[in-house]
């Protein structure tokens, strides 16, 4: 089997390079320090988020993690957070069975496949969410166990009316029953909500950036995934795949992937395979990238171009190299980019793609 998983969030022990940030998380959510975790897709924050939740109920506390991607009323929010609880076993998941059961959280809502009981719907979805957000004080309450609430694509909340003034409403009153941590990958609809002074969420959770994986890391857990599988990679292709994974979890994952597929057992990853895996990974994600291409207008495009060539596209002389005329048009294509994911801007380095591989599909289509 491939060891390296690069389409779904992976077990906690197959984490790699994240040692420093998951310590720091889990100090905070030990000392009941309220928490944001933000990062851009497919940055492996889930997996990151899926180990510390382990060893926080290493440690003696319950866990439980809702998933919000997507969510639009209320109702949904009710869903996913019943939903979330019931898929708790051994006697904390039979404890909140029977709590869920009382608090009215007993029948389908709309195929969803999670609950809510008809008298609730009529009595209303309000009076329910916050039975389901006070759910960790009644489980402190009859077993002194403190609980995680891990809300992951939080930043989803922000298309729901009303929802983070009552759930502040709700958390604030929760002491040592509760810590949260909501982990979202549009950093910008995150800051949105716990930056904004306006905002019910302001200042109530410390932020976590999860940034990209250290080149170090990536060598050795590389490496050894090879020699573990029987199998060599040369140095200066190891080095390659670095460089051209830019430290990107996924990416990096997939390119190792792809590699790992065209070097049989017994056998050493050299230059000629990885420009095959290279080659395979571009065309595997040729669809995405021309979609995503294809819904830019044509200024994201042009800054876009600048810095997979390695421009500056508010230089006004790198800009015309792409057909930017003014830097404010480039600075408002930037401002689009980030918001939709597209760039992340480091301080004091400017903005940058946060795809290294959507760099190289772009420099193909220029060269073509």
């Amino acid at each position: 089997m491939n060891p390296f998983v690069y389409h779904a969030p992976i077990v906690p022990e197959a984490v790699i390079g994240r040692e420093r940030e998951a310590a720091a998380l889990l100090e905070a959510i030990q000392e009941g320090v309220n928490a944001t975790l933000y990062a851009p897709r497919r940055f492996g924050k889930t997996s990151l988020l899926g180990q510390v939740l382990q060893q926080a109920e290493n440690a003696g506390m319950a866990t439980v993690t809702v998933d919000l991607y997507g969510v639009l009323t209320r109702d949904d929010v009710a869903a996913r957070i019943s939903r979330a609880y019931r898929t708790l076993h051994g006697p904390i998941g039979r404890l909140l069975e029977g709590m869920l059961t009382a608090v009215g959280a007993g029948a389908q809502i709309g195929g969803t496949g999670a609950s809510l009981s008809l008298e609730r719907r009529v009595a209303g979805t309000e009076a329910l969410l916050i039975d389901l957000l006070d759910l960790p004080v009644r489980l402190h309450e009859r077993t002194g166990r403190p609980t995680v609430v891990a809300f992951d694509e939080f930043q989803s909340v922000i298309d729901v009316p009303g929802m983070d003034a009552l759930l502040r409403s709700r958390i604030q009153h929760h002491g040592p029953a509760a810590t949260y941590v909501f982990a979202g990958s549009e950093p910008s609809l995150l800051g949105a909500l716990f930056n904004d002074r306006s905002r019910p969420l302001y200042g109530q959770a410390q932020p976590f950036r999860l940034g990209r994986l250290s080149a170090d890391a990536v060598v050795q857990a590389v490496a050894a995934r090879f020699e573990a599988s029987n199998r060599r990679i040369e140095p200066r292709t190891l080095e390659e795949l670095v460089i051209t994974g830019a430290g990107h979890p996924q990416r990096t994952m997939l390119l190792a992937h792809r590699l790992w597929a065209v070097t049989p057992p017994r056998s050493q990853a050299d230059e000629r395979r990885w420009g095959t895996a290279l080659t395979a990974t571009l065309a595997q994600l040729a669809i995405e990238f021309e979609t995503l291409w294809t819904s830019m207008g044509a200024n994201e495009r042009r800054v876009v171009a600048a810095l997979a060539e390695g421009l500056s596209p508010v230089a006004t002389r790198d800009g015309r190299q792409v057909g930017l005329k003014r830097p404010s048009s480039a600075q408002r294509a930037i401002e689009s980019l980030s918001s939709r994911g597209v760039l992340e801007t480091e301080r004091g380095s400017g903005s940058r793609l946060v795809d290294p591989l959507l760099a190289l599909w772009v420099l193909q289509l220029r060269a073509s």
